[in-house]
């Protein structure tokens, strides 16, 4: 199946590197999920916003995580502005790195 057809029918992905070394995938929500997370018109610098959504885009495809630890698997430096997972979240939610809202 090629990659438009893939991201078509499941969504835009990144991979990235978590604390403990290992890669991730991150897949983009879909409209469900979104509703769940009920962000309103919350800050994405917010910690609270930015483990809300990396959990609704890592849990999907990592099944060995656990949403009661993987919260120790993003580091401070990781949330800053600029960041390569900051911009990897931002990319799979279709928002560059100067939009501040969800």
């Amino acid at each position: 199946m090629s990659d438009n057809l893939n991201e078509i029918l499941y969504g835009k992905t990144e991979v990235v590197k978590l604390a403990d070394g290992k890669e991730y995938t991150l897949r983009e929500p879909d409209i469900d999920t979104l509703e769940t997370l009920e962000l309103g018109t919350s800050d994405i610098n917010d910690m609270k916003t930015i483990k809300k959504i990396a959990w609704a885009l890592l849990e999907q495809d990592n099944k060995g995580l656990k949403k009661e630890s993987f919260g120790k698997l993003i580091t401070l430096s990781m949330m800053t502005e600029g960041s390569e997972f900051m911009q990897k979240l931002l990319s799979v939610l279709g928002r560059n790195q100067e939009t501040k809202k969800v």
